[in-house]
């Protein structure tokens, strides 16, 4: 038997560093995605087209008429996640479990965000897939070079895939900065702030945006990607290709941002049995002591707008 005393200090002493503790893998998805909560399980993500560019009505001539249209809708259904970690008496009986508490605390942190970062990079890895659930409203893949435009026509958000460098980093600039909406208009027109690498490429970007001068040539040039823009090297593991690279405008500066991180409930930590402090001298006798570790979030592709991608070659 155990004395709640014990259970009552064990127990602070992992939700503290499990709360606490901050994961060793970069995390890049609170920066690069919109975070939204909600209190439901599900959210429906509904967009406006506007009109396209009026032009000139002659003095006898009547006004054309446009119609306002309905862009794409997405619904994201918010998942449960979590894991119960198992305590056998013994471990805490032979004094066998203290010791090593705050390291199992962070290890469990570690394991949540992980796999929380894992979902958010997801939409990247599987960026240029047209399958469900990746897919963008529009049918098509988030990275893909013929979105379809409500109003008319198609826009692209990204390019034949090639090789990172100065060159192609900076038409993938010129995409983003002449990009269309569904009302045709240049109302998507979005500066790059982040561009988001896997770590191979981690050196190869700093290079390519960070240099004073053009990198790889022998002209003394100046660099007037890095001159115009302020764009922030992000470099993460768990990007499944090593030669993808990506570029992604501020999610606070975007109307219809596309990649959501919706919470319906926060990271938290219980235990699975009952600490009582009014009865604290007494004794519990189980053979399992659990805590569990639980959230409800998701992560979903709900526009383009914003995001450019390359596979890179």
């Amino acid at each position: 038997m155990i004395r709640n005393a014990n259970l009552t200090s064990l127990d602070a002493r992992l939700r503290s560093k499990f709360l606490s503790s901050g994961g060793m893998i970069p995390v890049i998805s609170d920066r690069v995605l919109k975070t939204r909560k909600t209190d439901r399980a599900y959210e429906i993500f509904d967009f406006m087209a506007g009109i396209p560019e009026t032009g000139i009505v002659g003095e006898n001539a009547i006004f054309p008429q446009a119609e306002v249209k309905s862009g794409d809708s997405r619904t994201l259904t918010v998942d449960k996640r979590g894991v119960v970690i198992n305590v056998t008496r013994e471990l805490i009986d032979d004094n066998l479990f203290e010791p090593v508490v705050d390291d199992i605390g962070k290890a469990l942190r570690m394991a949540m965000d992980q796999a929380r970062e894992r979902a958010a990079v997801n939409l990247f890895n599987n960026g240029f897939s047209s399958t469900a659930p990746f897919a963008t409203p529009d049918g098509v893949s988030l990275f893909n070079t013929a979105h379809v435009l409500k109003q008319g026509g198609t826009q692209s958000n990204s390019a034949t895939a090639a090789a990172l460098d100065l060159d192609t980093y900076w038409n993938a600039i010129n995409t983003m900065k002449t990009s269309k909406d569904d009302s045709t208009l240049f109302a998507s027109i979005y500066e790059p702030k982040f561009a988001i690498v896997p770590q191979e490429l981690q050196r190869r970007i700093f290079e390519t945006i960070r240099s004073d001068k053009v990198p790889f040539v022998f002209e003394n040039t100046m660099n007037i990607a890095k001159q115009l823009y302020a764009v922030e090297p992000l470099s993460t593991p768990l990007l499944t290709s090593t030669t993808a690279w990506f570029l992604v405008a501020d999610p606070g500066a975007v109307l219809y941002f596309g990649l959501i991180h919706l919470i319906r409930e926060a990271l938290s930590i219980k235990a699975q049995f009952k600490i009582d402090d009014a009865e604290i001298g007494n004794s519990v006798e189980r053979d399992v002591y659990s805590w569990k570790a639980r959230e409800r979030y998701t992560h979903g592709t709900v526009h383009w707008n914003g995001t450019f991608g390359n596979a890179g070659a």
